[in-house]
C-alpha cells in the first residue's frame, strides 16, 4: 500500500483509522533537508487490510520544504497533532518548526486547517508525546538542536498553552540532541 505521499515518517492509530505522516524528505541523497510538501494520509484498517480515505488527506502546503517529524492523536481522539521539523538558517540559529493541531470530527476526519499553530519555543522539532492526567491533556515536545524538552497543556478547543520553559537535558554541545520523548 502506498502512503499517499513522500517519505512516510510517523504513524498514529485511533478507532480503526491509521494516519500516516509523509515527511517529504529528499532521501537518500540528503536526509537532513526536506524537499516537497508534507502530508497526512488516512487509511481505514479492517480485517487486516488498509484502504485509503481520500477526503481525510491533508496536504500541508504552508510547510513545503520544511519536513515533517511526527503525528500523534490525543487519547480522547479529538485532535491530531503534526510536528513540522523546520529548516534551519545557514547558522543553525533560526528554525521554522511548528506543532499543528487539527480537530478530528466524530468520523476521525481532520479539520481542513489547523485550529492551532505553535512555533514559539521550538528549535528543530523532533518528537512529541501526549499524555492525559485527571481529564487534562498534556504535550511534551523535544527540540533536537537545543537538547531540550518543553511541556504544554492542550485545551479543549485545541489551543496549546506553555507550562514550562524548555528544560535542558543532561548533556550539552553537539551530542545534546533529543530525538524522542517517552511516557
Amino acid at each position: 500500500v502506498e502512503s499517499g505521499g513522500s517519505t512516510p515518517s510517523s504513524l498514529a492509530y485511533h478507532n480503526g483509522i491509521l494516519y500516516v505522516f509523509n515527511a517529504a524528505y529528499d532521501v537518500p541523497s540528503n536526509a537532513v533537508f526536506a524537499e516537497g510538501t508534507p502530508s497526512i494520509t488516512a487509511f481505514e484498517v479492517r480485517d487486516g487490510s488498509m484502504t485509503p480515505i481520500p477526503r481525510f488527506t491533508r496536504t500541508l502546503t504552508d510547510w513545503t520544504d520544511e519536513g515533517g517529524a511526527e503525528i500523534e492523536i490525543t487519547p480522547d481522539g479529538r485532535f491530531l497533532l503534526a510536528g513540522i521539523a523546520g529548516i534551519a538558517d545557514e547558522n543553525f540559529e533560526t528554525f521554522n518548526s511548528a506543532l499543528l493541531v487539527y480537530r478530528l470530527n466524530n468520523a476521525g476526519r481532520p479539520s481542513k486547517e489547523p485550529v492551532e499553530v505553535l512555533q514559539e519555543g521550538l528549535d528543530w522539532f523532533s518528537a512529541a508525546v501526549i499524555d492525559e492526567y485527571e481529564g487534562k491533556t498534556f504535550l511534551y515536545a523535544a527540540n533536537l538542536i537545543g537538547g531540550t524538552v518543553s511541556s504544554y497543556r492542550l485545551r479543549n478547543r485545541g489551543q496549546i498553552v506553555p507550562i514550562t520553559p524548555p528544560v535542558q537535558g543532561p548533556s550539552s554541545g553537539s551530542d545534546a540532541g533529543v530525538c524522542w520523548v517517552e511516557r
